[in-house]
Order: structure tokens, then C-alpha cells, then sequence
């Protein structure tokens, strides 16, 4: 070995040296604690409300439930209710404050980690303090919280079918079929689930707006149902997944019925035919009911007083639209064909009322007459 050779060996093995004697003085340094006692903020910790309130959001954050928890229980003994731009004494910045909503939600993600003993008890106290949290003031996040609790609470529960009571239209009792003049027609009624919650409502398809799920939920909804026969759903649905269902047959009928004039003999007869699509209708004579059979197409005649000069004449069908005719006559010496004169009798009819022209989307009710 000569002397360059001898000196290249001395310098590796001083560098050699020299990095095991570095690597023997540094240490590791120890992890940083995903849960620390006191975590980082900006603001001065001085045993406020806020303070452990805004320390519970960052623990919170770093998924520490725990510890959480506890600082939320020190908020909620110094101020209870859950609130809006809460005044933190001096503060230039009101704050949204909900330390039992924001609980009820650390607790719920405790359940995910916590002993099969321990699931049961953890799951109540965080649906016992989001029920509170919106006792004192409705938000969208505890709400979702609550059902989601709630779902999980009745897995094991078979889906049952939730209550429907509509009171308007009014259909007759045991029927699911009714005419109506109105335009909207209104639907309202009452959904009912007492163990499982109302979750969602649909009428025609559409959704139902509902503020929040519940055991008993009332709601009014307007429908434009065009001239004619409709088929309505219903639907009901709760947390569980059970549905109840009720169809309607409305019939939307702005029309009044068709009057056909056969005969007039003032003082003595008026004879004619009446047709409603309804199968139903009422004839009045100068407001006296007349018995008639209930069908579409339907004869009529009656009898009339010696004073009965001029006439009016009323049908109502089953929706409840009104057509009103005022028939008057007059005597006319008329000539007629062949050796023989005669009388022609001349009827004079007037539109008194019908309830279908005030309204949108009504036609005029047709009205014929047959010659005398």
C-alpha cells in the first residue's frame, strides 16, 4: 500500500467516525398526540363559556369525541341553551353557539368506537341532547343528526305502515271518488307515525315540504287539476322505510249541466231532458225540488200552477255548478200552411246564472231547445 493509498484509507474511515458519533447523539423526536390536552387557538384561554366551546370545535375537528365532550359539559354549565350570535361578554363577534347539538353529534361518532355494552347507552344521550338542542333553537344539522340516531335505534324493528286521515276533499265516508267545482283543488289532511316518524310526503308525485320528521305532521297542498277525471296518490313514507299509500279519483267539473227544452205550456207543463257527465243532478222549478232519477241523460216533467206564466229553471249536478234559465213565453197570432189558423207558442230563454262562467278554465254550459 503506498502513501496516496494510505491517506484515502485514514479520511474514510474519519468520515465513517464522524457520522456514526451524529447518528449516536440524535434522538427521535416523540409523536405529536393526535388528542393534546390543551390544543392550539388563537384566543386566550380564560375559563369562559367560549373558551372550551371554541377549544371543543377544534378537538372536534382533530376527532378527538373524548375530550370533546368534556369541554362541551364545562361550556354548557356556564351557559345552557343552544343559540345564534350568543354575546361572549365584550367580544367584538357574537357567536353560534350549540353545545348540545355539537354533544349530541361527538357522542354519536363515540358510538361508532364504543363497546357493544356501552352502544346502547352512548346512542340515547346523544339522541337525548340533539332533541334538546332543538327544543331551544331548530337547525338543519341537528335535525339530520336526530334521524340518522333514530334509524339505528329501530334496525331491528320491522317497518311499519304509517296513518293517513284526509280531510279535504271531503269524500264520503268508505269512498275515494268525488266531482268538484274547485280551482286549485285542496288537499290537506294528517300523516301519523307514532314509533317510526313521518319522513317524507308525497302528493301527485311531488314532495310535500316538512320542517322536520315527526310523529304527527298536518299539510295543505293546492293542485291545478285541469277539466276532467285525475288519479291522485298519496304517499307516506317513515324513517323505517314503510310506506302507506292512498289513491283519489277527483274529478274536476266546472261545467253546469246541459238543459234541453221539449215543451213549455205555461200554467200548465214543462217537459225536457237534462244532462250532466256527474250522473247527478238536481232540478228545481221556481226553487221547488223536483224528484228526478240520477243518471247522465235524464227526462224530466212537471206540472205547473195556472200562474206560472214564466218559469225558472235550475240544475245543480254533483260538483255543485248551477244552471239557471228563466223561460217566459209569448202568444203570437201566426199564420200557418193549409185552410186551418193556429196559435204558435214563442219561447223567450234567458241565461240567469251559471256558476261554471266566472270561473278559469269553464266553458259556457251548452244549452239546446227543441221547436214547440
Amino acid at each position: 500500500m503506498n502513501e496516496n493509498q494510505r491517506k484515502n484509507l485514514s479520511v474514510k474511515i474519519i468520515l465513517i467516525l464522524i457520522v456514526v458519533v451524529i447518528s449516536g447523539c440524535a434522538t427521535i423526536p416523540p409523536p405529536v398526540p393526535r388528542c393534546p390536552e390543551y390544543p392550539k387557538s388563537t384566543e386566550i384561554f380564560i375559563g369562559k363559556w367560549w373558551n372550551y366551546y371554541n377549544r371543543a370545535m377544534i378537538l372536534m375537528e382533530k376527532g378527538c369525541y373524548e375530550s370533546a365532550v368534556n369541554d362541551l359539559d364545562k361550556a354548557i354549565t356556564r351557559r345552557f341553551d343552544d343559540q345564534r350570535k350568543a354575546r361572549t361578554h365584550g367580544h367584538i363577534n357574537d357567536i353560534d353557539y350549540f353545545p348540545h347539538r355539537e354533544k349530541g353529534i361527538a357522542l354519536f361518532l363515540l358510538y361508532n368506537e364504543a363497546e357493544e355494552a356501552e352502544k346502547e347507552l352512548i346512542l340515547s344521550e346523544a339522541e337525548k341532547e340533539l332533541m334538546l338542542s332543538l327544543e331551544q333553537f331548530q337547525t338543519a344539522k341537528a335535525r339530520y343528526f336526530l334521524d340518522v340516531i333514530r334509524k339505528i335505534k329501530m334496525q331491528a324493528e320491522p317497518a311499519a305502515e304509517p296513518l293517513i286521515k284526509i280531510t279535504s276533499p271531503n269524500f264520503p265516508d268508505g269512498k275515494t271518488e268525488i266531482w268538484t267545482d274547485a280551482d286549485p283543488v285542496i288537499f290537506s289532511g294528517i300523516a301519523r307515525d307514532e314509533k317510526q316518524f313521518v319522513a317524507e310526503i308525497f302528493l301527485a308525485d311531488k314532495p310535500v315540504f316538512m320542517e322536520a320528521t315527526s310523529k304527527s305532521v298536518s299539510f295543505t297542498e293546492k293542485l291545478a287539476l285541469a277539466q276532467g277525471r285525475h288519479t291522485i296518490e298519496l304517499k307516506v313514507r317513515n324513517l323505517r322505510g314503510g310506506v302507506a299509500i292512498r289513491r283519489m279519483t277527483v274529478h274536476a267539473d266546472r261545467d253546469g249541466p246541459v238543459i234541453i227544452l221539449k215543451k213549455f205550456k205555461p200554467g200548465a207543463e214543462i217537459e225536457g231532458r237534462l244532462y250532466d257527465a256527474s250522473g247527478a243532478v238536481s232540478l228545481y222549478i221556481d226553487g221547488r225540488y223536483n224528484l228526478i232519477p240520477p243518471q247522465k241523460d235524464v227526462k224530466f216533467s212537471v206540472r205547473l200552477k195556472p200562474e206560472q206564466k214564466i218559469v225558472t229553471l235550475s240544475a245543480k249536478d254533483k260538483a255543485g255548478n248551477v244552471t239557471q234559465l228563466e223561460v217566459n213565453s209569448e202568444l203570437s197570432a201566426i199564420p200557418t200552411s193549409g185552410t186551418e189558423s193556429g196559435m204558435l207558442l214563442k219561447i223567450r230563454v234567458r241565461i240567469l246564472k251559471s256558476l261554471a262562467i266566472t270561473r278559469k278554465l269553464s266553458r259556457l254550459p251548452m244549452i239546446t231547445f227543441s221547436p214547440i
